[in-house]
């Protein structure tokens, strides 16, 4: 996976773009969208997590502590929820150039 001192960094860099504190379970949510990452890019991070690729990592992390969902809600004299098909969309969105193709 990430090596030990690179890992510190990613921690930090991941939670702090998610402007969340550093603690054992937001550590377990970047270990999860790491491994998301890797899985729908078809590739290994291990020896550079580029820029995009970490944002995307901390919309997963925030999107663990949402509602499932829910994209956007809003309460000024009347409620208004928008639902959005996947949870993943924006962070998809931010690794689609890093995603290889799969040939069959």
């Amino acid at each position: 996976m990430v090596e030990i001192q690179s890992k510190e960094s990613l921690y930090k860099d991941v939670l702090t773009l998610a402007e969340m504190e550093d603690n054992t379970k937001h550590r377990l949510e970047v270990d999860s969208a790491f491994e998301y990452v890797e899985a729908k890019c078809r590739r290994s991070f291990a020896e550079h997590v580029p820029s995009a690729v970490k944002k995307a990592m901390s919309l997963l992390v925030i999107s663990n502590d949402q509602t499932p969902n829910v994209r956007s809600e809003s309460v000024g004299g009347e409620l208004s929820i928008t639902y959005s098909e996947s949870v993943t969309d924006a962070a998809d969105a931010y690794l689609k150039p890093f995603i290889r193709a799969r040939f069959r």
